[in-house]
């Protein structure tokens, strides 16, 4: 095994309940019909998801999945294992900070959602943004809608989540989040 799946492993222990009693029905609630969850991880969404199959770049998650009995692939972000318009909805959970190709990453996205699908992003806080030497991009209300836009999506609803004040969430909690839920529309400008 390696180190990715290796912290992915610890991470699970900590974060286990938080993510499956307060992120991932909140989740589930915006995101309708078949989807995709790009860098799937362990599985631990794909498990409440039964509509949804996974993809993650690590072939050591991807063998950890597929012994779970969950649907992944192995795949980047930027070159999906899908045909256009497969998919109702699409998550990416504390994934898209790690993408060097943003741009590339929503123009594949959007191959793969049918219009009107509902793409939903998120993000760690600054603080949490910290904590991980392999995040690349630091993604806000300021830039992080802005890109979505520029792809050819509408943005629904953006916040910090769960807890609603930017500025309290990043300094007494590591975890709190910013999503920004959003429509395929049109072609993209990427």
């Amino acid at each position: 095994m390696d180190d990715y799946f290796e912290y992915l492993n610890q991470r699970k222990q900590l974060s286990y309940y938080y993510r499956k009693k307060l992120l991932y029905p909140v989740y589930l609630s915006v995101l309708p019909g078949r989807g995709l969850e790009i860098g799937c991880g362990l599985g631990e969404f794909l498990q409440m998801a039964d509509q949804f199959i996974g993809v993650d770049v690590n072939q050591d998650v991807v063998d950890f999945c597929r012994n779970q009995k969950l649907d992944v692939r192995r795949g980047t972000a930027t070159n999906l294992p899908f045909s256009e318009a497969q998919f109702d909805s699409v998550l990416l959970d504390n994934v898209f900070e790690h993408i060097d190709q943003p741009e590339a990453c929503l123009k594949e996205t959007k191959r793969v959602m049918k219009q009107g699908g509902n793409l939903l992003i998120v993000v760690p806080n600054k603080k949490g943004w910290g904590m991980d030497p392999t995040h690349v991009t630091y993604w806000d209300e300021h830039n992080l809608p802005e890109i979505i836009e520029k792809a050819g999506f509408q943005v629904l609803q953006q916040r910090h989540f769960p807890l609603s004040s930017k500025k309290l969430g990043n300094w007494i909690w590591p975890y709190n989040t910013f999503y920004v839920l959003a429509k395929a529309i049109g072609s993209g400008s990427v």
